[in-house]
């Protein structure tokens, strides 16, 4: 029997989880950015509001790590920053990456069916199951994970994604008339990594 193997992927981790109805993000301080505001406090795991929340990640994050990625408890996860995203009507977040990171991740507070879907997508110039000098795209008849450059969702209350840092995300304009809030987060593996060609003590000082 014939199999093909989707070698080399770059894994995406969802769910949808229950939300604490007491979380209020809307009297929190923002900062208006491109198309969106973004709140001042870069570090909201931190706060004593959002604990539960971050405890909830992080217990999503150690399973896609450890049961789906294979990877040993030796490493420490390390918080590096977390921070609110508002999006009003009209309001989108650019295609982008996280830097300074190794994993990252979205949890959807507050949207609707109008609220603008997530995209995630690898550019062109990067050889998945093809040369990246052969654009075969119109000729796909039907998408799947194999043959894919990008992936989209309509998100939900509660919907939380989980990915390596690397990987280009963007959110498309809300058309809905309620604010749309989510919250990013970027954490980094601390601790010893011990290779054949190389040792490397990693250690996070967050300064703030």
């Amino acid at each position: 029997m014939s199999v093909v193997f989707p070698l080399f992927s770059t894994p995406l981790y969802y769910d949808n989880i229950n939300l604490n109805d007491s979380l209020r993000v809307e009297s929190l301080e923002y900062d208006e950015a491109s198309h969106a505001h973004i709140s001042k406090d870069q570090f909201i795991f931190d706060n004593t509001s959002f604990l539960d929340v971050r405890c909830i990640v992080e217990t999503h994050l150690t399973r896609y790590i450890g049961e789906e990625l294979r990877i040993d408890g030796s490493l420490q996860l390390t918080h590096t920053s977390s921070w609110v995203c508002k999006h009003r009507r009209g309001d989108r977040s650019q295609q982008h990456l996280h830097s300074n990171s190794m994993f990252s991740g979205i949890l959807y507070l507050q949207c609707d069916e109008d609220s603008g879907d997530i995209e995630f997508s690898i550019p062109h110039i990067i050889p998945t199951y093809t040369s990246s000098t052969l654009n075969l795209q119109h000729h796909v008849v039907e998408n799947n994970v194999l043959n894919s450059r990008t992936w989209r969702k309509t998100p939900e209350p509660g919907d939380l994604f989980l990915f390596p840092s690397h990987l280009s995300h963007e959110a498309f304009p809300s058309e809905s008339d309620i604010d749309r809030y989510c919250i990013a987060f970027n954490y980094v593996l601390t601790g010893k990594y011990d290779v054949s060609s190389g040792y490397l003590n990693f250690r996070h000082e967050r300064l703030h």
